[in-house]
């Protein structure tokens, strides 16, 4: 059987799967929430105000939220 060209284990590694993509998807949208973008709003309008972007304090948030997710 094969997925989108790939044989089922091929897919399953990449993550092309139904299951996996669900999974996947809702791990997101658990970790994208309303209190973490505001963080990422007011960061972004500090580092404009100071004329850089991803300050060294938004890599380490995003950082963070990405290992607990």
């Amino acid at each position: 059987m094969r997925i989108g060209g790939l044989g089922i284990s091929e897919a399953a590694k990449w993550g092309e799967t139904p299951k996996i993509q669900r999974a996947a998807n809702k791990t997101a949208q658990n970790a994208m929430t309303d209190g973490f973008v505001e963080q990422i709003k007011e960061m972004a309008k500090k580092d404009a105000e100071k004329g850089i972007c991803m300050d060294k304090e938004y890599l380490q948030l995003r950082d963070a939220r990405m290992k607990k997710y």
